[in-house]
């Protein structure tokens, strides 16, 4: 593809030749052969050094906010990041305009939606996709995503082969983070799904009207033509009241569209679904309040696009999520896993566990590291006040000390019952030895996933394994 071609797309301008490319890239240290390179600029950026480390590597041009002193191509933008998304989308294509594309954004709920939301349109005999923190599966396919929301350059790679493939609905989850770095910025979805927002990532977007404000961004008349919206939801409601664009609404609390009646806990769920006064009942595996919401969620989307409720039934009946919620259980115990890493997340979690719990409630938790730090002793007060005993672990220290992180969630709890076992094969270990009948453990933080990060290395680590392992 020439650089003119994608100078139009980004509304950019092009000094120097008009090359041809052969991808794009945002990291100088890779092999960059015919590729352009987006430079995005800030404080700590050194556009300079990175430009000429992408052109030693190969690079044929370059994206950038400002002129550059380089010998290269350069196309000059108003703003590299919403280019790189208008780049990526141009450079592949526009598969987005061949498939109906459902975003899906919120704190905690995004992966079920999400996934199950493709289940129960594969059940209806429609050719859907999935892209998400757990991976992205397509036409039978599998392949791993490193990031909730892939960067543009993977993403729409992906959305490409999903077009090949015929696929007709994607449905995506939308972190805070791609929507404040405009990954997204080059599709408009045909609806977009608000889960709820809660603390998190503070690390990042510093107080909670920012965060927030992340996510209200989706759900403009530029980047959607449908709102779904957690009535129960503060910001829900705000978007509700002040939307620009129509919006269906959901919920157990608050009166809307979408609703459950007669919601019954007993190994899984049971309860009546009214969808616009349509009327029908769902049994699942899935456990918790919290899922009765993600369950809403996926019938307003599924009857907004016109899928029959059997289907949606059917699909959800023995429906699991990897990673959120798994149950086992051996000799009366029961072992729940989730991916649960917030305090609101966690909280949720623990209620949903006690009400299968006959005896005691044991957890199993840590908190990353380098990341929101203001979390951790709230979340040990939770753990404390739901759970009969608390094992505090590892989860993904990074590069932060491992103790100081552990220290951090002790600070919020009061009372004795806990221990602080870093080694988190050894915690489940410990948790599942104190387990007797009646008992309900939970691993709380990792889901699904197959690593331990600890300074800079991925170690292989599974939850599920190591439970096995000492469990089954």
């Amino acid at each position: 593809m020439k650089l003119s071609n994608i100078s139009k797309a980004v509304n950019g301008k092009l000094f120097g030749d008009d090359l041809e490319i052969a991808g794009l890239s945002i990291d100088s240290r890779l092999p960059q052969k015919d590729k352009i390179f987006i430079c995005f600029q800030g404080k700590r950026t050194n556009s300079q050094k990175f430009v000429l480390d992408a052109k030693a590597n190969g690079a044929t041009a370059i994206i950038t906010e400002n002129k550059l002193s380089v010998d290269i191509p350069q196309i000059v933008v108003g703003d590299a990041r919403k280019a790189y998304s208008l780049a990526a989308a141009e450079y592949y294509g526009y598969p987005q305009k061949d498939m109906k594309i459902v975003a899906v954004t919120g704190t905690n709920g995004k992966t079920t939606t999400a996934y199950l939301l493709k289940k129960v349109f594969d059940e209806d005999g429609k050719k859907a996709a999935y892209i998400g923190t757990l991976f992205a599966d397509y036409d039978g396919k599998r392949e791993e995503t490193s990031l909730t929301t892939p960067d543009p350059d993977v993403l729409f790679e992906l959305l490409s082969k999903m077009k090949q493939a015929k696929v007709e609905y994607v449905f995506l989850e939308a972190s805070a983070h791609a929507l404040y770095l405009k990954k997204l910025e080059s599709i408009v979805f045909d609806a977009a799904v608000l889960t709820n927002v809660t603390r998190d990532h503070l690390d990042f977007f510093g107080d909670m009207e920012t965060y927030a404000d992340a996510k209200k961004s989706l759900f403009t008349q530029e980047r959607t033509k449908l709102g779904i919206i957690n009535a129960d939801d503060r910001v829900g409601l705000e978007i509700l009241k002040h939307a620009e664009i129509p919006c269906v609404s959901y919920g157990l609390l608050n009166p809307a569209d979408v609703f459950a009646l007669d919601v019954v806990h007993d190994h899984g769920l049971t309860f009546t679904v009214n969808m616009c006064d349509v009327v029908f009942t769902i049994s699942t595996v899935l456990y918790g309040s919290y899922n009765v919401e993600n369950v809403l969620a996926v019938c307003t989307v599924a009857g907004y696009f016109g899928v029959k409720p059997s289907s949606i039934a059917a699909a959800l009946k023995n429906a699991d999520v990897p990673g959120r919620f798994n149950v086992y259980e051996n000799k009366g115990v029961k072992a729940v896993i989730d991916y649960a890493h917030t305090a609101d997340g966690l909280k949720k979690l623990l209620l949903s566990a006690l009400d299968m719990t006959k005896n005691r409630l044991i957890t199993v938790f840590g908190c990353g590291g380098e990341r929101d730090k203001g979390k951790r002793a709230a979340m040990g007060r939770i753990a404390e006040k739901y759970s009969d005993y608390v094992f505090i672990t590892n989860d993904n220290p990074r590069s932060e000390n491992q103790y100081e992180i552990a220290a951090a969630i002790e600070a919020g709890m009061l009372e004795d019952r806990k221990k602080i076992v870093l080694d988190r094969e050894e915690a489940i270990k410990q948790a599942v030895e104190m387990a007797v009948e009646g008992d309900v453990i939970v691993i709380a933080g990792k889901g699904s996933e197959q690593y331990m990060e600890i300074a800079g290395e991925k170690i292989p680590f599974q939850d599920e394994a190591v439970l096995k392992k000492y469990f089954l």
